[in-house]
């Protein structure tokens, strides 16, 4: 997905000592321990870390996403998180999606201006 190119290519910004084919050929889960090691460590915290994970949870989520009639009586997308979340039950927008793939970029690209010189 998008989501995984654009964090392996910070990843590799970061540490060039990575394979551009081993990452992309992993699923999103499976790269928490390199970005844990790379991006986060370099950055000093775990905003972007989180926040992609985040973005990845609701991508997940519109996977597994359902048919329902909203509060206005018109037929939306709509999703819930995990039972070991809450069943919470809510519509999905592009809205929502949208905002956290542009915090996402922002952060990172305001995170690596700064540790650019660290490598």
């Amino acid at each position: 997905s998008s989501n995984n190119g654009f964090i392996i290519e910070n990843i590799i910004k970061t540490n060039d000592s990575f394979d551009w084919y081993e990452l992309i050929d992993k699923e999103s889960g499976l790269l928490r321990k390199t970005i844990s090691e790379t991006i986060s460590n370099k950055c000093g915290n775990t905003e972007i870390e989180d926040l992609f994970f985040e973005v990845v949870n609701m991508r997940n989520r519109i996977i597994h996403g359902f048919r329902i009639t909203s509060k206005s009586g018109e037929q939306v997308l709509a999703t819930k998180t995990r039972k070991k979340d809450g069943n919470d039950q809510f519509e999905i927008t592009n809205v929502n999606y949208n905002i956290k793939m542009h915090t996402l970029y922002q952060i990172n690209m305001y995170s690596f201006s700064k540790v650019s010189s660290l490598r």
